[in-house]
């Protein structure tokens, strides 16, 4: 499957239409997926949207850029007449009537929906398992995680099964999982991306949709679409159009190794100098920055959100304690003592953090770091209990992300090469909140620097098909 930009390009130069391109999509899932286990469900309504969007082309009526291209949605967003069950037993039946507003957005473009992707429970986990579906695996090495809790969208990117794939991240959930299956996941800032008419919301604003796919031009086609402020959303009215700017200014670029006390892989340390390395000789000013923050701190900010969150839920499906695993029937009944005066206390926090970042930016316009502190752990376990030799707490992988959603501030993570064992590494490029248009146009000239020579980067599914077809024969 052609990369997103690589599709729309075909499909506008005639060369394929949308019925071929969904039918090569639904081919590489029949043969791939069994292992994987990205996706959920398909849409039952797919080839009828194809063969609409073929016959708008024909016509010279097509609706945008997109038009025709196959996508997936994480299960945690509500899509019309497919299955979204958020991961969890409770909403195992669902099939909404109407979609989420960004996948509202892609369907008006003309873009096909394939299906969902697997997620954990509520969306809450660093690994994408649930008691619904399968648990997902990454591509590259099938005994290993690609992440959470978006990993099955990053799954089926990785794999080449779809162009593009929409994910959430309440705390790095699509930096992680892109980063470790070796694909580009984008967080916006909060506001960028409005959504409205979605489950309920688990962690205020400090989640967000972002989309995935393999090179950085291939977000910057779908942001235009995905990003006009809309009267549902509130922050979102803060933003204009997007630009389309497609070349960075000079920058300063701060380099991070470590925040927290946590372990971090040799092999991503390596690699955020390496692009650090990479942007000076585009121009750019690199320097080493260090960023004291108390993580935990900043983690328990979104925990009483979640816990009223769960409880409410809870209040309105009688077999919630039953459906759900322990931890969040627990959480859910937790959440009965979670005032409004502590949730005040909690967003209090998180304004008063976002009032400071222009210390954490002083001297910098754009923070370098890992994705995430550690490489694909075994795929049986939640979080890999050693990073660099040292023990690992549940978080510590997380520990270049989930600040960032905190901050609200937009960040994308971008394939960089390969560790010792052939994995993938990604690195984190972090703007100050609003300037999404310039973290991506320095992405994209970073990619183009990095990675275009490299094979495995510019077609990673055929690296990827190699690799499952040694494991399956």
């Amino acid at each position: 499957m052609p990369t997103l930009t690589e599709l729309s390009g075909r499909l506008r130069s005639g060369s394929t239409d949308a019925v071929a391109a969904l039918e090569d999509s639904l081919a590489l899932i029949a043969k791939y997926d069994p292992s994987i286990h990205a996706f959920t469900a398909l849409n039952p309504r797919a080839h009828e949207e194809a063969a609409l969007s073929a016959a708008r082309w024909k016509a010279g009526s097509q609706l945008s850029e997109i038009d025709g291209v196959p996508f997936a949605v994480k299960d945690n967003m509500l899509t019309a007449g497919v299955t979204s069950t958020w991961g969890s037993r409770v909403y195992e039946q669902l099939v909404p009537t109407e979609d989420e507003l960004p996948i509202a957005r892609l369907r008006a473009a003309g873009a096909v929906l394939v299906g969902k992707t697997n997620t954990p429970e509520f969306a809450a986990l660093g690994t994408t398992r649930n008691s619904v579906f399968a648990q997902t695996a990454n591509p590259w090495d099938l005994s290993t995680t690609p992440g959470g809790s978006s990993g099955g969208s990053a799954a089926a990117v990785a794999a080449g099964l779809v162009p593009f794939a929409l994910g959430t991240d309440g705390g790095g959930s699509t930096r992680r999982p892109a980063a470790l299956t070796g694909i580009v996941g984008f967080k916006p800032s909060v506001g960028r991306v409005p959504r409205s008419g979605g489950f309920p919301y688990l962690m205020h604003d400090l989640e967000v949709i972002g989309p995935m796919a393999r090179r950085v031009r291939d977000i910057q086609l779908l942001m235009p679409i995905l990003s006009p402020p809309h009267p549902s959303d509130q922050s979102s009215w803060a933003f204009q159009e997007w630009d389309g700017q497609l070349v960075a200014p000079t920058l300063s670029v701060g380099i991070v190794e470590q925040i927290g006390n946590g372990p971090v892989s040799p092999e991503q340390l390596s690699a955020a100098h390496r692009a650090g390395a990479a942007l000076s000789i585009l121009g750019h000013a690199a320097q080493d920055l260090v960023v004291r923050l108390d993580l935990e701190e900043i983690a328990s900010w979104s925990a009483p959100f979640m816990q009223r969150g769960l409880y409410e839920i809870a209040a309105t499906h009688p077999s919630f304690h039953e459906s759900v695993e322990e931890r969040f029937s627990l959480l859910a009944i937790s959440g009965e003592k979670v005032t409004s005066e502590v949730l005040e206390k909690s967003l209090d926090n998180i304004l008063q953090f976002r009032a400071t970042l222009d210390d954490l930016f002083r001297g910098c316009d754009i923070i370098v770091c890992p994705s995430t502190a550690a490489q694909p752990w075994d795929n049986t376990l939640d979080f890999p209990p050693q990073i660099d030799g040292r023990p690992a707490s549940p978080r510590d992988h997380a520990a270049f992300s989930g600040w960032v959603n905190a901050a609200g501030l937009p960040a994308v993570s971008i394939p960089v090469g390969f560790d010792s064992e052939g994995m993938p590494l990604g690195v984190q490029l972090i703007g100050r909140a609003g300037t999404d248009e310039t973290i991506l146009a320095l992405a994209a000239a970073l990619e183009d620097h990095l990675c275009v020579a490299d094979p495995r980067l510019s077609h990673p599914e055929e690296e990827v098909i190699e690799r499952l077809n040694a494991r399956m024969i």
